[in-house]
């Protein structure tokens, strides 16, 4: 497997954008009040998910046992589909998200 460029402006780009629009949902939901401890928490694990399996320590990690079997089911969970099919998880990714905020807005 290919390791990820930290450092590229490709893949900086997409943290930027990810990062904005993560926080602009954030404060979206929070705004209208009531949501804030859900919605941090839900943020918090969603994104910790991700810090846990991929850290600048994750080699050293992937050797304990808790970690290596974290990173077995992690990697399955991720679900990759060839290039040209990128309009699948972008619109997957759009449903998810307006189904969210409404749910979210109606409970």
């Amino acid at each position: 497997m290919k390791k990820a460029n930290w450092r590229s402006k490709k893949f900086l780009t997409y943290l930027f954008f990810d990062l904005a629009l993560g926080t602009f949902v954030v404060y979206w939901l929070w705004r209208d009040g009531g949501y804030a401890p859900t919605i941090l928490w839900g943020a918090l694990g969603g994104v910790l998910t991700d810090v846990i399996d991929n850290n600048p320590w994750a080699s050293t990690l992937r050797c304990l046992p808790f970690f290596k079997q974290y990173h077995f089911v992690h990697k399955k969970v991720h679900h990759t589909v060839k290039k040209e099919a990128w309009l699948l998880g972008v619109v997957t990714q759009i449903v998810l998200i307006v189904l969210s905020i409404i749910i979210a807005k109606k409970v």
